[in-house]
């Protein structure tokens, strides 16, 4: 009670957030993530001032861009919220920045990785008391009784997360962040083409969470990745997108899309950042049995990889071997654009000039991987998503109906599309005439494909690959595209690694002819991250394409 009126007179003493950012707060959000974490420690901002530039950050992406990329309830005040007193989103954000800054004598904070630092969380995170929907009608009015290890893992190092949630596709199912309850996602990059509109999409499903990053309204952010949900609008939206190996990060908490795909992913503005956002949320977890008996990563403070300036001696696996980066013939298909390829070669060539070895390799089942993604997820979605009837948990629907046609209305008004798109197919697949000829094929193909990722890793350190066959495509052309393989396509680059387990990373390296980003993926072999992070800094590093410009026009 006395923490509660202590919390509201400390608020009403603070000055109301305009709308508009000073030049000292456009400076704080232009940081990275690792050097705001040391203005912080060595006092040159505290939290509160970085909180509160976060949030007016956040009030001009969803409100004066009108990039959607945050999911903003019709009341973002749930009734719980309200019983424990102050106020929304913003102002519990400033409080807990606030604690945090009266408290900054403490010697226990620097011990705190990300202390006192906002990062966000898609809207498939559970965060106990605040609304976590998945972008969806059936979930609008969920609020989270308890916290998913990735939460509390940040809070533990010392992040505030924020309560409002990052947008995305409606349960992470799609490639555009078209197909949410709230609106799509808008991309904060425009074309030369656009117009000088926001009208590009930021991918999907996580393209809230690249979005909010690479509009400077949060320093890094949380998203999924089951297929490419993080790695896509990563590139589209020109910021650095990590899936670690499955299990390196708990799934306890993030609401099941593909139990055996779904990665705990981020959005970062630096590949340091990602290592740092690494180290502070892997480890095993008693709540998940897939995570890895391991304790955390300490991938931000290995020298070995940040102090790399020739790649001709920095082989992971054979020290004094030159890194050998392999390129699959196989992922050169057919809808990749010229310039994309083009890029692709470039890339190679630097790190060729870097001294590392470019090796061509075969990865002979990628053409499967498009198929048999699509059923095993379709599968695994519709056994996940059959906990959503209305009965105990989920939009119901109001009128007195029977119990089975009430689950049934409930269910088809509270998916849209999309989801039930992929309930029915995973219900097909699943059927006592088609399991054999589908679903267990599909099981047989992923152990190839895994088979192939085995094999190639055994000559390389790294792969190196687009990451999408172009940059980002128009919202409207998504959403008035009336075949959803087309939008499946998408996927292809990132879908084969989720289909092996293994990490992989998107880095943005160059911007179109239309003036729009292009990431490169780079993948590595399971537990390989050093390997994958050494790759990709030294990508990052590269003069050709270093420093990588931002969307500057929305600060």
């Amino acid at each position: 009670m006395r923490r509660g009126v202590a919390a509201r007179r400390f608020f009403s003493t603070c000055p109301r957030l305009s709308a508009v950012l000073s030049e000292r707060q456009k400076d704080l959000l232009k940081l990275n993530l690792t050097e705001v974490v040391e203005w912080i420690k060595t006092d040159k901002t505290n939290a509160t001032e970085v909180a509160e530039a976060t949030s007016t950050q956040i009030e001009r992406v969803n409100e004066e861009f009108k990039l959607n990329a945050f999911c903003v309830h019709e009341n973002d005040q749930i009734a719980e919220e309200k019983k424990k007193g102050p106020g929304n989103w913003k102002e519990d954000l400033i409080l807990k920045a606030s604690s945090l800054s009266h408290n900054s004598s403490d010697s226990s904070h620097p011990s705190e990785r990300l202390y006192g630092v906002p990062v966000g969380v898609k809207d498939n995170f559970c965060q106990k008391g605040a609304r976590t929907s998945c972008a969806s009608k059936m979930l609008h009015s969920f609020s989270a009784p308890y916290t998913s290890t990735v939460v509390d893992q940040l809070e533990k190092n010392g992040a505030l997360v924020p309560s409002i949630h990052c947008n995305m596709d409606e349960f992470a199912m799609g490639s555009g962040s078209v197909r949410s309850v709230y609106g799509p996602v808008h991309n904060p990059w425009i074309g030369n083409e656009d117009n000088g509109e926001f009208s590009r999409s930021a991918g999907g499903s996580s393209g809230g969470s690249t979005a909010s990053v690479a509009s400077f309204a949060l320093y890094a952010s949380m998203g999924s990745d089951t297929g490419g949900s993080i790695r896509l609008p990563a590139s589209w939206c020109g910021v650095v997108g990590l899936k670690p190996s499955y299990g390196r990060v708990s799934r306890h908490g993030l609401v099941a899309f593909g139990s055996s795909f779904d990665c705990p992913s981020f959005a970062t503005r630096s590949v340091r950042d990602s290592a740092l956002l690494l180290d502070c949320i892997s480890g095993s977890d008693p709540l998940d049995v897939n995570t890895i008996p391991e304790g955390p990563t300490n991938f931000a403070k290995d020298p070995s990889i940040w102090n790399i300036t020739d790649l001709s001696s920095s082989s992971s696996s054979s020290p004094g071997r030159p890194l050998r980066i392999g390129i699959p013939k196989e992922y050169n298909v057919q809808e990749l654009s010229k310039e994309y390829l083009s890029l692709w070669e470039s890339v190679a060539e630097s790190y060729r000039a870097s001294g590392a070895e470019i090796v061509e390799v075969s990865m002979p089942h990628t053409s499967y991987a498009l198929g048999c993604y699509y059923i095993i997820s379709g599968a695994e979605a519709s056994s996940n998503l059959s906990r959503f009837d209305g009965i105990r948990y989920g939009h119901r629907d109001e009128r007195p109906l029977p119990i089975e046609e009430l689950v049934e209305v409930s269910r088809s008004t509270g998916f849209g599309p999309e989801v039930k798109r992929r309930i029915l197919t995973g219900a097909f697949v699943l059927s006592q005439g088609s399991y054999n000829e589908y679903f267990r094929r599909a099981q047989q193909v992923r152990r190839l494909i895994y088979n192939d990722f085995t094999n190639v890793f055994q000559n390389v350190d790294v792969m190196l690959t687009p990451v999408a066959a172009s940059y980002a495509p128009t919202i409207s052309s998504l959403q008035n595209n009336k075949n959803p393989v087309d939008e499946y396509v998408c996927d292809i680059m990132t879908i084969p690694s989720s289909l092996a387990g293994v990490p992989a990373i998107s880095v943005p390296v160059a911007l179109s002819s239309t003036g729009l980003p292009l990431g490169m993926q780079l993948i590595a072999p399971y537990g390989g991250e050093k390997s994958l992070l050494t790759a990709a800094h030294a990508l990052e590093e590269m003069s050709r394409f270093s420093p990588f410009p931002k969307p500057l026009h929305v600060l």
